[in-house]
């Protein structure tokens, strides 16, 4: 987790959105033939799958009534954190390999206008000796962006996961990261047998990034918050 949030801090620079998510019932809901299916892609030993299946179908005990498990990994269970991950890599290679290369392009944004507009006129006044006027200009400056953050030939897309907790970073219109969180979820569906909980999409404060990827205010999980991370902590960037 140290390291998923100083991925964020450290790297998620310009960021304009939060794609942040929550997967309902994640370790409850781990469909078991997609889980043998995933194992079965790396493992060719069918004893060990059959070990497997028949941990997973083993049911377990509430007040010591036995009950069926029809899908899930038991929470706490040792087994259940490296299963879930193997489970959850489809989702870190499904975003690595269609979604960042979509969702990235141009190697820098274009020079603020507005920006250099500014620096030109405290070249100006340095000419002139205007020291009131320089100091002035360069307080004005400091509250812009020295690159364009609406340059529409630039776009970054940024991913770390902890766990079933995921989140992007995108710089680009709000339109695309609503697309993005679109296909993230139809891909949980329909692959993964998972629901994503997406609440309405909600504006970030500054906090956000300070706070790192987890801030319980101003965001829900499934959310798009306006802004500035693969394994159970693995990042990915562009």
């Amino acid at each position: 987790m140290p390291y998923a949030l100083s991925e964020v801090v450290e790297t998620w620079k310009g960021t304009h959105w939060f794609i942040e998510g929550d997967i309902s019932d994640c370790f409850g809901s781990l469909d078991h033939e997609v889980m043998l299916s995933t194992l079965s892609e790396k493992i060719h030993d069918g004893r060990f799958l059959r070990l497997i299946s028949h941990m997973l179908k083993a049911g377990y005990l509430d007040d010591w009534r036995w009950h069926n498990t029809l899908s899930g990994a038991p929470q706490g269970g040792v087994a259940s954190p490296i299963l879930s991950n193997i489970y959850l890599d489809r989702l870190d290679q499904f975003i690595e390999q269609s979604l960042l290369p979509d969702y990235n392009k141009g190697l820098r944004r274009r020079p603020n206008r507005e920006y250099r507009a500014i620096e030109y006129a405290i070249a100006r006044a340095v000419r002139r000796g205007d020291r009131e006027a320089v100091r002035e200009l360069r307080l004005q400056r400091r509250t812009l962006p020295s690159q364009d953050p609406n340059d529409p030939h630039y776009r970054r897309l940024r991913y770390v996961r902890y766990a079933d907790d995921w989140l992007l970073g995108f710089a680009g219109p709000k339109r695309e990261a609503e697309e993005i969180k679109s296909k993230i979820g139809a891909f949980l569906r329909d692959e993964l047998k998972l629901e994503l909980s997406t609440p309405p999409a909600r504006r970030r404060t500054s906090s956000a990034m300070t706070s790192g990827p987890n801030t319980p205010t101003r965001r829900s999980p499934g959310t798009v918050g306006r802004s500035t991370a693969r394994s159970a902590c693995s990042c990915h960037g562009r």
